[in-house]
């Protein structure tokens, strides 16, 4: 009986891993076959690595602020609590590291880059999840997750190089602070609808 619990709870294990990098891989994959990118797998590991960064500094404010955070409201659990607290550091390591290599990409390089940091995000957040999640809501959160996190990276990728590529002179970072709103608001609506119990489930494809 403890050997067939231990079986069970090894496969368990893998599947929630095996369901969050299938769910990473094919979103990346499907974005790499099917729109523009560079051939430089130096550039893919870049984005990579920007990933975790950026999970780094998104973890620890959210664990700061949790304290602050009302546990009842899935309304500042949701967007100030979650949503606020990622999509920031997305979009800050996105401009750091196009800062210097503006001359270099182009708006494409900036799309695909985001896209590939937001699915790396992702995957290692649901890794994280995966302890704390059984599996069904595990495989619900791997395969709706990284659409919104591939979506708003490549959003700030595409934002960031627009801005670099402007004139000095004019206003288009207030474009980036409208993407970063924009992509607020969509993560924290997704936040949102699985807090409530999937009461509003259906809407999820919507988004």
């Amino acid at each position: 009986m403890l050997l067939y619990l231990k079986l069970e709870g090894l496969l368990i294990a893998f599947l929630k891993f095996g369901t969050a990098v299938s769910a990473a891989g094919f979103y990346w994959f499907f974005y790499r076959n099917t729109y523009y990118h560079p051939n430089r797998k130096s550039f893919d590991f870049s984005a990579i690595f920007c990933g975790i960064l950026t999970v780094g500094l998104a973890i620890f404010p959210e664990i700061f602020v949790k304290q602050y955070i009302d546990e009842n409201s899935y309304f500042e659990r949701a967007f100030q609590g979650s949503s606020l607290l990622e999509e920031i550091p997305k979009l800050i390591v996105i401009l750091w590291y196009f800062k210097g290599l503006k001359t270099v990409y182009n708006t494409s390089d900036g799309i695909y880059f985001g896209l590939t940091l937001g699915a790396s995000f992702g995957l290692l957040e649901n890794f994280l999840y995966a302890p704390i999640l059984d599996f069904w809501p595990l495989f619900l959160r791997a395969v709706t997750s990284l659409p919104i996190h591939t979506f708003t990276g490549g959003i700030y990728g595409f934002a960031a190089m627009e801005y670099y590529h402007s004139r000095p002179s004019s206003f288009d970072f207030l474009g980036v602070l409208y993407n970063l709103f924009g992509c607020f608001l969509l993560h924290g609506t997704f936040n949102y609808i699985l807090l409530i119990n999937g009461n509003f489930m259906i809407l999820l494809p919507f988004i």
